[in-house]
């Protein structure tokens, strides 16, 4: 009797490690009028008991999203820390895989800002994901696009890592951020793809490093630590330079590998630092109202007013109530699609709204301080 027991134990153990082992998904959504796909990595530790982050790796050109998966790997990093991963596939453009980010994708059609978007509204209706912590990271085109996103989607991306990228001259004229940003960029100063001290079609590292200290309001002297030469064969060596003290709390921090090539370092390239760990380490510190761990780095208390939107109830058989504590807002609700439902302005604290069809919805309140994004369930 006690040996059938042990067994059942094992066969439990078994049926339970096996439900909660990590997924790898691949999957497809429309924008547009354009099927767009991408792999999602669910973590084993993941319940869907609270929120977790949701990173977003972007491939280089030429590259795809199963290669980013693979060769720039936070598998290992999300089963510990408990964030989803979403490898988007770029476009085919003039050949070539890419992200739309002007310069030499110029007149590419791809709406590459409304993919990611959408990937977030769709993957947080059918996962927990907690809004305040959406991060991008990307290599090469894929770090480019990153700097997009920090200039065109920031209510919606917190922090962005771009290794091996930068910004082209479109991308930094056009560049509209209007919230306090982190970023860090690690870069080779050998660079043979993207040139560390820029061409004609790309903007140079100290520019970019400049222009996102300037606009964060960081200090304008770094703290600069050399990184030991562990590996010395490698060919290279690399140092920190971190930019403290901005809004909210953010910093802009750069590892400039001298004499690093176009590569992602801890995988190939330099060998003395790990930028999937580094990556990891500097996003996790952000949410969208700039640090999570310190009240004494500038994070204003009108900023955090943005957490104070309640949405009830939810799920909704129908009636459901927005309160935020400013005088006026605009809420929109869309359809996971991103098919527009409403659009409305209000003055009252409580706004009394209806959804008469069911279905999963994003619920978008903007208000002087920011945007905040709500999943609704109308059952």
């Amino acid at each position: 009797m006690i040996k059938k027991i042990q067994i059942l134990i094992i066969l439990l153990s078994v049926f339970i490690t096996a439900s909660r082992a990590q997924k790898t998904i691949t999957k497809t959504i429309v924008v547009g009028s354009v099927t767009r796909s991408y792999i999602i990595y669910i973590p084993a530790r993941y319940t869907g008991a609270t929120a977790v982050p949701l990173l977003f790796n972007f491939h280089g050109s030429t590259l795809t999203a199963l290669w980013e998966m693979s060769q720039c790997d936070f598998r290992p990093i999300a089963d510990t820390a408990n964030f989803i991963i979403a490898h988007p596939q770029g476009t085919v453009f003039n050949n070539e895989t890419h992200w739309n980010v002007g310069g030499w994708t110029k007149g590419s059609p791809s709406d590459d800002l409304g993919f990611t978007s959408a990937l977030i509204d769709t993957i947080s209706s059918e996962y927990n994901i907690d809004l305040k912590r959406v991060y991008a990271t990307g290599f090469s085109n894929g770090g480019y696009f990153c700097f997009e996103l920090a200039c065109h989607l920031r209510d919606r991306i917190a922090a962005i890592a771009s290794v091996g990228g930068s910004m082209t001259p479109d991308a930094l004229t056009s560049c509209n951020p209007q919230r306090p940003t982190p970023v860090l960029q690690i870069h080779g100063t050998a660079d043979g793809i993207v040139p560390y001290k820029g061409a004609d079609w790309t903007i140079d590292v100290p520019s970019i490093i400049s222009y996102w200290t300037k606009y964060d309001k960081t200090d304008s002297v770094p703290t600069i630590t050399n990184m030991p030469d562990i590996i010395t064969t490698d060919g290279s060596t690399a140092q920190h330079m971190v930019y403290l003290n901005g809004n909210n709390g953010t910093s802009i921090e750069h590892y400039k590998i001298a004499s690093g090539s176009h590569s992602w370092p801890g995988k190939w390239g330099n060998m003395d630092i790990n930028a999937s760990k580094i990556v990891w380490d500097f996003l996790s510190k952000y949410n969208l109202f700039g640090s999570r761990f310190s009240r004494n780095t500038g994070i204003n208390d009108s900023i955090l007013k943005l957490n104070k939107i309640e949405m009830y109830p939810n799920p909704t058989t129908g009636k459901f109530t927005i309160s935020q504590d400013t005088d006026e807002a605009e809420i929109i609700i869309t359809e996971i699609s991103g098919q527009l439902i409403l659009k409305t302005q209000t003055t009252k604290k409580d706004t009394n709204l209806t959804i008469e069809n069911k279905g999963i919805y994003i619920v978008y309140v903007k208000t002087k301080y920011g945007t905040t994004a709500r999943k609704l369930i109308r059952k």
